[in-house]
């Protein structure tokens, strides 16, 4: 997650809806993170689902087995906030987007994920 352009804006990424919804926009926007070789941090700190997980935990946290995105308390993170160099992404750029949202039966080549593929 933190192999990206230093200059680049952090993408945040919020946890926003259900979980699935959720996990879907998460996915998305870690894709885009990477075709557009930027870090990101998912932001579920205000999320629904976390009610009733006690403090200091989040559902992200809780019941996946690997943190997906950077931590907030990275050293990259908070630099980027400091900053100003932070774009929180609307769960509507990837909806609304075909290119972003992925449609179904076709290909698509990330180099910054599977950089020795030719597609």
């Amino acid at each position: 997650y933190s192999q990206c352009n230093d200059n680049a804006p952090l993408n945040v990424i919020p946890f926003f809806g259900g979980m699935t919804n959720a996990m879907k926009m998460v996915m998305l926007g870690a894709l885009m993170s990477f075709e557009k070789n930027r870090c990101f941090y998912v932001d579920d700190e205000h999320s629904h689902l976390n009610r009733g997980l006690g403090a200091n935990t989040t559902f992200v946290q809780k019941y996946l087995e690997r943190p997906i995105g950077l931590p907030r308390h990275s050293p990259y993170v908070e630099k980027a906030f400091v900053e100003n160099r932070v774009e929180v992404r609307h769960w509507s750029e990837y909806w609304e987007n075909r290119y972003w949202r992925r449609q179904f039966n076709k290909q698509y080549h990330i180099p910054n994920i599977f950089p020795n593929k030719n597609l």
